[in-house]
């Protein structure tokens, strides 16, 4: 007969290590969605608002750059700041997962089950760009990849963990 193994303190029998369950696609795609809508829809659709409020004052042209299109770049530039600071800040944080992955129980650890670094939540972030050059396409890997990682996922040694499963 085999040795019990490890007990946990008040515990009956031995401890049972949780079996981690890699992400499955419709959740990852229901985060990214939830993602979608906090960083990008809803400050769009407020940027639209204000836009709309504000354009009798900026000088609207119908033709040529006016100060309007000049906020609009600018605005279009610290969004993707601020999403590419959403996306990296979350997920090397000690809940390794943005509001989109906690809501849906995911969450990004490396490999070997470590919490990701700022540096490689980076590289994560920006390789995710270079998905949509492939029109998106890659971001079905998932369904084909032992690990159900997406590109982005391969190319930062990262994986999508189902906390729920």
């Amino acid at each position: 007969s085999l040795p019990a193994g490890p007990q946990l303190p008040g515990s009956v029998g031995p401890a049972v290590a949780k079996q981690e369950v890699y992400a499955r696609f419709l959740p990852r795609l229901a985060a990214f969605l939830l993602d979608s809508l906090i960083v990008f829809y809803l400050p769009v659709f407020v940027l639209g608002i204000l836009a709309g409020l504000t354009a009798p004052f900026l000088a609207v042209t119908a033709v040529g750059i006016g100060l309007i299109e000049i906020v609009g770049v600018i605005s279009q530039l610290v969004l993707g700041l601020l999403a590419a600071a959403y996306f990296v800040a979350f997920e090397s944080s000690s809940k390794q997962a943005t509001w989109g992955k906690q809501i849906v129980g995911l969450r990004v650890e490396g490999i070997r089950g470590e919490r990701i670094s700022v540096g490689n939540a980076l590289g994560r972030y920006v390789s995710k760009g270079l998905s949509y050059l492939t029109f998106g396409l890659v971001f079905f890997l998932p369904l084909f990849t032992k690990r159900r990682q997406a590109m982005h996922d391969l190319m930062a040694a990262t994986v999508v963990i189902d906390d729920d499963a």
